[in-house]
């Protein structure tokens, strides 16, 4: 038994430490259309790449008929995450976007980078049929700041479609594979360092469960203790549902006594919550929401980006609170009328005291990279701005935990945690 539970620690060790290796270059022609417009071959010379850094790609495309219009170019970006790789989403006309080919490399307006005019290389439509080589000229990576810089960092595949657009036919596909790594440590004790502290240490340990007569010791010290202790300490964080207004000079209202019965709130599920609003004076159309969200991620707090107008995102405050799709005297969700019939939900507001009863709302499952961040920690900063004066007239922190039925990389997997009871009865979690 002892031995069995050595060879999974060893498999699972393997499997980590194997993550912090790199993907070599790769350049692949995916192309099954007999009407490809392009050919494209090159390498990187810079490899693995580093943020911030520069990266030399010689490269020599040839086109086979002149290119106009009417071309689009549909990119999906993947991220290797532990087994297997995993879509980005479209964030902000970034990652796997779908855009007009032609329109895309008209911002460059006939001012092409000049690696690519002392190479004699276009970059803006029409295109010419013939050969053109790119030189190994050095281009500049700058550094990656904001919700992308949390996954700015690993091994990445990226393929590039070419559609017709006119014949929906595709005539070209192309897919690269590379890794992106920190240019720097800044200090011994940085969160990088730490992290490869860590693998290093795991990858140590697993050598030694692999070969036991080995006489090399594993390389361990007081950093990897200490980086492994914090982040067992920093990755089991639960945060207890909190509420905290933000000082505002002139508040156009106040929330007090907000109660969850589900604390953590559960994904997919039930949850009933009440609340007290006191509206200090009327609000119209002339608010915004804004919403910053971060997740807790290992070793602190990482903003999510707005994905599908879900995340750090800002909003037109009577625009999401119009009501519009709920046909009665408030226009109010059916839960909330049900309730709290005198409850208002839809822009203009009144001044007045009013209180949300207890009132139960249906979760539903989430899908997709919102699927993956179902189960953690979270904390939540939003203010309302009047849009006339620019005035901060609202503002709120709120931390809380999601729970679901599955936890990190086995959301995407789609397997499942259930609870289950020993001989001893004693309760415990698996994945199932």
């Amino acid at each position: 038994m002892c031995r069995k539970m050595m060879f999974n620690l060893a498999v699972i060790v393997l499997c980590a430490n194997g993550y912090l290796g790199y993907t070599p270059f790769r350049l692949t022609d995916c192309t099954s259309s007999p009407n490809r417009v392009v050919t494209v071959s090159g390498r990187l010379l810079d490899h693995p790449v580093r943020i911030p850094g520069h990266v030399r790609a010689p490269t020599t495309v040839v086109i086979h008929r002149p290119v106009n219009s009417g071309i689009r170019l549909d990119v999906t970006v993947e991220k290797f995450i532990f087994f297997d790789y995993f879509a980005l989403p479209c964030v902000s006309r970034v990652g796997s976007c779908s855009y007009d080919a032609c329109e895309l490399l008209g911002r460059y307006d006939n001012k092409c980078p000049g690696q690519l005019r002392d190479s004699s290389f276009p970059c803006t439509c029409p295109f010419r049929d013939g050969e053109y080589n790119l030189q190994a000229f050095p281009f500049n990576v700058p550094n990656v700041r904001g919700p992308w810089s949390f996954l700015a960092y690993g091994d990445f595949r990226v393929t590039g479609r070419l559609v017709n657009i006119t014949s929906g036919e595709e005539v070209n596909c192309y897919s690269v594979e590379f890794t992106v790594q920190s240019a720097a440590i800044s200090s011994p004790w940085s969160l990088w360092d730490c992290e490869v502290r860590l693998y290093t240490a795991i990858g140590s340990l697993s050598s030694l469960l692999l070969d036991p007569s080995a006489t090399s010791p594993p390389v361990i010290n007081m950093q990897h203790i200490v980086c492994f202790v914090a982040a067992l300490s920093l990755a089991s964080a639960t945060l207890k549902f909190q509420l905290h207004e933000c000082h505002t000079q002139n508040p156009i209202l106040h929330l007090s006594n907000p109660h969850l019965s589900a604390d953590p709130v559960h994904i997919p599920g039930p949850e009933t919550g009440d609340v007290d609003v006191q509206i200090l004076r009327p609000v119209d159309g002339s608010y915004t929401l804004d919403v910053h969200v971060q997740t807790h991620v290992l070793f602190g707090f990482v903003d999510v980006p707005c994905i599908s107008n879900l995340g750090s995102c800002s909003y037109d405050l009577c625009g999401i609170l119009s009501g519009q799709q709920f046909n009665n005297t408030h226009h109010c969700p059916l839960e909330i009328a049900a309730s709290s019939p005198d409850f208002p939900c839809a822009c203009p507001f009144d001044a007045g005291n009013y209180h949300l009863n207890p009132t139960t709302f249906q979760i539903p499952e989430l899908s997709g990279l919102l699927k993956w961040l179902a189960s953690g920690d979270y904390k939540v900063h939003f203010t309302i701005k009047n849009t006339r004066t620019s005035e901060v007239v609202a503002c709120y922190d709120v931390q809380f935990t999601t729970a679901a039925d599955c936890s990190g990389i086995s959301c995407l997997f789609g397997r499942k945690r259930v609870s289950k009871r020993n001989a001893f009865g004693v309760a415990f979690t698996v994945d199932i």
